[in-house]
């Protein structure tokens, strides 16, 4: 019975990957063609990090940032590790609404201090050729 790749197995050996950052909760939810609820979301979540997974991008502006706003509660409930890292994209042609979610006051100022913002180079304002 196999239970593991051998490292003879393997093409490449001599490199390491010092982590990894998931997109599934962005990338790949946004686009499925049925709707995914923030529970369901979550549980995914979970079963990522219960695999050793640590780093997610969990949210791009326009929409509101459900599941970055639920991982939080789950890392201060202890639900989830707290080395658990979220990235939240912010779009350059939907800034404003992103930042109006967490100018707002609605979420606690140490969770937007300790996550990664990323900005999204998109076409932004093409006709006034801003980018």
């Amino acid at each position: 019975m196999e239970t593991a790749i051998e490292a003879r197995d393997l093409r490449y050996s001599d490199f390491s990957v010092p982590y990894l950052v998931d997109e599934t909760l962005r990338e790949g939810v946004e686009r499925s063609p049925v709707p995914i609820s923030l529970d369901e979301k979550c549980h995914l979540l979970k079963m990522m990090i219960d695999a050793g997974l640590r780093k997610f991008i969990v949210g791009c502006g326009p929409e509101e940032p459900t599941v970055w706003a639920r991982l939080w509660q789950m890392k201060e409930k202890q639900e989830i590790p707290s080395d658990t890292e979220p990235t939240f994209i912010v779009l350059l042609n939907c800034w404003e609404t992103a930042y109006n979610y967490f100018k707002n006051g609605k979420y606690p100022a140490e969770w937007i201090k300790n996550t990664v913002i990323s900005f999204g180079m998109i076409t932004y304002r093409e006709s006034e050729k801003r980018f």
